[in-house]
Protein backbone atom coordinates (compact mmCIF):
# COMPACT_ATOMS: atom_id res chain seq x y z
CA UNK A 1 0.00 0.00 0.00
CA UNK A 2 2.92 2.35 0.63
CA UNK A 3 4.14 1.66 -2.95
CA UNK A 4 0.91 3.02 -4.16
CA UNK A 5 1.38 6.43 -2.35
CA UNK A 6 4.59 6.43 -3.29
CA UNK A 7 4.16 6.52 -6.99
CA UNK A 8 2.37 10.03 -6.12
CA UNK A 9 4.91 11.30 -4.27
CA UNK A 10 6.56 14.38 -5.64
CA UNK A 11 4.51 14.15 -8.66
CA UNK A 12 1.14 15.91 -6.70
CA UNK A 13 1.20 19.58 -5.98
CA UNK A 14 -1.25 21.52 -4.67
CA UNK A 15 -2.56 22.84 -8.08
CA UNK A 16 -3.32 19.43 -8.46
CA UNK A 17 -5.41 19.03 -5.31
CA UNK A 18 -7.50 22.21 -5.49
CA UNK A 19 -8.39 21.14 -9.46
CA UNK A 20 -9.63 18.03 -7.96
CA UNK A 21 -11.45 19.06 -5.07
CA UNK A 22 -13.19 21.88 -7.62
CA UNK A 23 -13.89 19.13 -9.59
CA UNK A 24 -15.56 16.82 -7.01
CA UNK A 25 -17.78 19.78 -5.79
CA UNK A 26 -18.71 19.64 -9.60
CA UNK A 27 -19.11 16.97 -10.03
CA UNK A 28 -21.48 16.26 -6.63
CA UNK A 29 -23.56 19.08 -7.81
CA UNK A 30 -23.81 17.80 -11.29
CA UNK A 31 -25.29 14.69 -9.59
CA UNK A 32 -27.49 16.08 -7.46
CA UNK A 33 -29.09 18.39 -9.84
CA UNK A 34 -29.04 16.50 -13.06
CA UNK A 35 -27.77 17.05 -16.39
CA UNK A 36 -30.55 19.01 -17.63
CA UNK A 37 -30.52 21.57 -14.52
CA UNK A 38 -27.19 21.76 -14.45
CA UNK A 39 -26.93 22.75 -18.12
CA UNK A 40 -29.10 25.27 -17.80
CA UNK A 41 -27.91 26.81 -14.95
CA UNK A 42 -24.41 26.96 -17.09
CA UNK A 43 -26.00 28.40 -19.79
CA UNK A 44 -26.80 31.43 -18.55
CA UNK A 45 -22.98 31.98 -18.21
CA UNK A 46 -22.20 31.11 -21.84
CA UNK A 47 -25.11 33.23 -22.97
CA UNK A 48 -24.16 36.47 -20.82
CA UNK A 49 -20.58 35.97 -22.34
CA UNK A 50 -21.72 35.58 -25.73
CA UNK A 51 -23.68 38.39 -25.50
CA UNK A 52 -20.85 40.68 -24.61
CA UNK A 53 -18.86 39.45 -27.33
CA UNK A 54 -21.40 39.95 -30.19
CA UNK A 55 -23.40 43.20 -28.71
CA UNK A 56 -20.34 45.39 -27.34
CA UNK A 57 -18.51 45.70 -30.83
CA UNK A 58 -22.64 46.61 -31.94
CA UNK A 59 -22.94 49.05 -29.46
CA UNK A 60 -19.91 50.87 -28.60
CA UNK A 61 -20.66 53.39 -31.74
CA UNK A 62 -23.51 54.60 -29.54
CA UNK A 63 -21.56 55.46 -26.80
CA UNK A 64 -17.93 56.50 -28.24
CA UNK A 65 -18.50 59.85 -26.80
CA UNK A 66 -19.61 59.86 -23.42
CA UNK A 67 -16.49 58.28 -21.67
CA UNK A 68 -13.20 59.47 -23.05
CA UNK A 69 -11.22 56.90 -22.63
CA UNK A 70 -12.52 53.66 -25.12
CA UNK A 71 -11.52 51.10 -22.39
CA UNK A 72 -13.66 52.48 -19.28
CA UNK A 73 -16.19 52.47 -22.48
CA UNK A 74 -15.80 48.77 -23.08
CA UNK A 75 -15.62 47.98 -19.39
CA UNK A 76 -18.93 49.57 -18.80
CA UNK A 77 -20.56 48.61 -21.52
CA UNK A 78 -19.37 45.37 -21.41
CA UNK A 79 -20.47 44.98 -17.78
CA UNK A 80 -23.89 46.45 -18.23
CA UNK A 81 -24.58 44.19 -21.00
CA UNK A 82 -23.41 40.88 -19.28
CA UNK A 83 -25.39 41.57 -15.89
CA UNK A 84 -28.48 42.40 -18.15
CA UNK A 85 -28.40 39.54 -19.60
CA UNK A 86 -27.57 37.30 -16.58
CA UNK A 87 -30.70 38.47 -15.58
CA UNK A 88 -32.52 38.05 -17.95
CA UNK A 89 -31.29 34.48 -18.66
CA UNK A 90 -31.35 33.70 -15.10
CA UNK A 91 -35.31 34.29 -15.32
CA UNK A 92 -35.97 32.89 -18.17
CA UNK A 93 -34.10 29.32 -16.36
CA UNK A 94 -35.99 29.57 -13.28
CA UNK A 95 -39.30 29.23 -15.36
CA UNK A 96 -37.68 26.40 -17.30
CA UNK A 97 -36.03 24.53 -14.10
CA UNK A 98 -39.48 24.12 -12.74
CA UNK A 99 -40.83 22.79 -16.20
CA UNK A 100 -37.92 20.18 -17.25
CA UNK A 101 -38.40 18.82 -13.00
CA UNK A 102 -41.27 16.97 -13.94
CA UNK A 103 -40.17 15.33 -17.17
CA UNK A 104 -38.69 12.75 -14.90
CA UNK A 105 -35.21 11.73 -16.99
CA UNK A 106 -34.08 9.92 -13.77
CA UNK A 107 -31.24 7.97 -14.09
CA UNK A 108 -29.89 8.82 -17.26
CA UNK A 109 -30.28 12.83 -16.37
CA UNK A 110 -27.90 11.58 -13.22
CA UNK A 111 -25.38 10.18 -15.52
CA UNK A 112 -25.11 12.83 -18.14
CA UNK A 113 -24.94 15.37 -14.73
CA UNK A 114 -22.44 13.19 -13.39
CA UNK A 115 -20.46 14.40 -16.95
CA UNK A 116 -21.16 17.18 -17.09
CA UNK A 117 -20.11 17.97 -13.68
CA UNK A 118 -16.66 17.11 -14.18
CA UNK A 119 -16.38 19.25 -17.96
CA UNK A 120 -17.83 22.00 -15.98
CA UNK A 121 -15.73 22.09 -13.20
CA UNK A 122 -12.51 21.62 -15.91
CA UNK A 123 -14.01 24.89 -17.64
CA UNK A 124 -14.44 27.30 -14.11
CA UNK A 125 -11.03 25.84 -12.49
CA UNK A 126 -9.48 27.20 -16.56
CA UNK A 127 -11.31 30.24 -16.41
CA UNK A 128 -10.15 31.24 -12.90
CA UNK A 129 -6.50 30.21 -13.88
CA UNK A 130 -6.52 31.91 -16.77
CA UNK A 131 -7.34 35.14 -14.87
CA UNK A 132 -4.72 34.69 -12.40
CA UNK A 133 -2.22 32.91 -14.62
CA UNK A 134 -3.18 36.90 -16.54
CA UNK A 135 -2.49 38.99 -12.80
CA UNK A 136 0.51 36.84 -12.08
CA UNK A 137 2.41 34.17 -14.54
CA UNK A 138 2.71 31.18 -14.14
CA UNK A 139 6.18 30.91 -14.59
CA UNK A 140 6.83 32.78 -11.41
CA UNK A 141 4.72 30.32 -9.53
CA UNK A 142 6.51 28.23 -7.38
CA UNK A 143 7.10 24.49 -8.20
CA UNK A 144 4.72 23.27 -5.94
CA UNK A 145 2.07 25.21 -7.85
CA UNK A 146 3.38 25.12 -11.38
CA UNK A 147 4.28 21.25 -12.11
CA UNK A 148 2.06 18.27 -11.66
CA UNK A 149 0.29 15.67 -13.13
CA UNK A 150 -2.55 18.25 -14.31
CA UNK A 151 -0.44 21.08 -15.40
CA UNK A 152 -0.59 20.44 -18.76
CA UNK A 153 -4.08 19.90 -19.04
CA UNK A 154 -4.60 23.09 -17.22
CA UNK A 155 -2.17 25.17 -19.90
CA UNK A 156 -3.97 23.62 -22.61
CA UNK A 157 -7.18 24.61 -21.17
CA UNK A 158 -5.63 28.08 -20.71
CA UNK A 159 -4.20 28.61 -24.49
CA UNK A 160 -7.89 27.61 -25.31
CA UNK A 161 -9.45 30.20 -23.66
CA UNK A 162 -6.82 32.61 -24.44
CA UNK A 163 -7.86 31.86 -28.25
CA UNK A 164 -11.56 32.51 -27.89
CA UNK A 165 -11.82 35.78 -26.78
CA UNK A 166 -10.15 38.68 -28.58
CA UNK A 167 -7.13 40.75 -27.45
CA UNK A 168 -7.29 44.28 -26.88
CA UNK A 169 -3.84 45.96 -27.66
CA UNK A 170 -5.10 48.70 -29.30
CA UNK A 171 -5.61 50.19 -25.96
CA UNK A 172 -1.97 49.80 -25.01
CA UNK A 173 -0.97 51.23 -28.35
CA UNK A 174 -3.13 54.22 -27.80
CA UNK A 175 -1.58 54.53 -24.21
CA UNK A 176 1.92 54.33 -25.74
CA UNK A 177 1.38 56.73 -28.33
CA UNK A 178 -0.09 58.93 -26.26
CA UNK A 179 2.97 58.68 -23.62
CA UNK A 180 5.20 59.34 -26.64
CA UNK A 181 3.34 62.41 -27.64
CA UNK A 182 3.94 63.72 -23.58
CA UNK A 183 7.62 63.20 -23.89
Amino acid sequence: MNSFFEIFEGAVTLLDVMLIIYILFNLISGIRNGFVASLISFSKWIIALLSVKFLLPFLRPYLDGIVSSELMTDIILGSTIFFITLFTVLLINKGLKKTIKWAGLGSIDTFFGFIFGIVKGYIYFVSLFTIINFLHPNDRWPNYLNKGLTFDYIIWGNELVIEAFPNRYEYLDKSREKLDKIK
